[in-house]
């Protein structure tokens, strides 16, 4: 099932690891749904809170256990695509440490990194990389002119700019592909920029970027 996928993931703690556990198993009931609603008691959604607000809970190791049974997974094929994507997680009321996604909405960003099989089936493989990140400095770029924004972003180096998100996911997902494996990475057309493609080319990253 479901939990098992997340069997590899250890999170330096067996009381974290039976959490992490029991609430893969109440999402997975109804994945569309919020985490707390899919709590089954208030001790739950506490639970599920502490463990959320726990330093020792990172996403990457949360999401280890995922990533190998993907890369399982992947062994089967002698070529994948690898499909990349950002989403918005938007939240309501006052929260610390959140940008602005729009108009007055606050959240964070999540860009992913979905494997899938060759051919039209598009058999999904599971994801092999995420990225979250915060929009910086919104309110401060409101404030600018134009050209203002233009020299803002000029001025910041490569890797601080939210564009390059692009390549370090494809570079992080291609380093998790097994080897034997050829991966084509896949990006809508807010990957169109020559950085971008310069950066893949140099480290031997095969992707197709709709223009």
């Amino acid at each position: 099932g479901v939990v098992s996928e997340f069997k590899g993931s250890q999170l330096g703690d067996e009381r974290l690891d039976r959490r992490l556990a029991s609430i893969v198993r109440h999402l997975a009931v109804a994945p569309a749904e919020s985490f707390p609603e899919r709590m089954g008691s208030p001790a739950e959604r506490e639970a599920l809170y502490r463990f959320l607000g726990n330093p020792r809970v990172i996403p990457d190791e949360v999401m280890a256990g995922h990533v190998e049974e993907t890369r399982t997974r992947i062994r089967e094929h002698t070529e994948i695509r690898v499909i990349h994507d950002t989403t918005d997680f938007a939240f309501e009321g006052e929260r610390e440490g959140l940008g602005i996604i729009e108009g007055r909405v606050r959240g964070f960003l999540g860009h992913f990194a979905l494997a899938i099989g060759p051919g039209e089936q598009r058999e999904p493989l599971g994801v092999l990389a995420v990225l979250p990140y915060v929009h910086e400095q919104t309110e401060v770029r409101r404030q600018m002119t134009h050209d203002e924004r233009i020299l803002h972003t000029r001025a910041k180096p490569r890797e601080k700019k939210e564009s390059s998100r692009w390549e370090k996911l494809a570079q992080t997902a291609n380093s998790r592909v097994p080897v034997g494996v050829e991966a084509v990475h896949v990006m809508d057309q807010d990957a169109d920029d020559y950085a971008v493609f310069a950066n893949l080319h140099e480290t031997n990253v095969r992707f197709v970027i709709r223009g």
